[in-house]
C-alpha cells in the first residue's frame, strides 16, 4: 500500500501558485474560488482530492471529488488506474460498550475470554475486538 511520501515520489504535486501559505508544504489548493477553477481546468488524471473519510480517516483520492472533500492537488505525472485511494490518517475505532474513542477516551475494562484446549502450562486469551485498543 502506497503512503503519501511515495504518492508524491511518483506523482508529484505542484506548488500552488495562487497561494504562497498553502497547506500540505505549499502544494494544496483550496475547494473554492480561483483556486477550485484552476484545478477544474487541469485535466481529472492530474488532480488527487483528500477527503475526510465517514470513519475518521482521511484520504488522497485520484480525480476530482466534491464530497467530504478538504483540498486538490495538481500533479504532473497523471494516474492511469481506474481508481487509486491512499489512507493518510488511519479511521478512529470506537468502542461498542460506551462509544468513546478507543485510544483516546474509552475506560471500559477489555473482554477477554479463553481459548478451549490443551496448551500444557501455556495459555492464551484472546481479546475480543470491542476490546480497549484492539482492532
Amino acid at each position: 500500500m502506497m503512503n503519501s511520501d511515495e504518492w508524491e515520489e511518483i506523482y508529484k504535486p505542484i506548488q500552488n501558485h495562487l497561494d504562497s501559505n498553502a497547506s500540505w508544504n505549499g502544494q494544496m489548493f483550496e475547494t473554492y474560488g480561483e483556486e477550485n477553477e484552476f484545478v477544474t481546468d487541469q485535466p481529472n488524471e492530474n488532480v488527487w482530492t483528500w477527503t475526510d473519510g465517514d470513519d475518521g480517516g482521511t484520504y488522497l483520492s485520484s480525480g476530482q471529488s466534491y464530497v467530504n472533500r478538504l483540498g486538490y492537488f495538481v500533479c504532473t505525472v497523471p494516474w492511469t488506474e481506474e481508481a487509486i485511494s491512499i489512507t493518510i490518517q488511519e479511521p478512529e475505532e470506537y468502542c461498542d460498550e460506551c462509544g468513546e474513542n478507543i485510544e483516546e477516551d474509552c475506560e471500559c475494562e477489555p473482554e477477554v475470554e479463553p481459548i478451549p484446549g490443551d496448551l500444557g502450562h501455556w495459555s492464551l486469551t484472546l481479546i475480543t475486538p470491542s476490546s480497549k485498543g484492539v482492532s
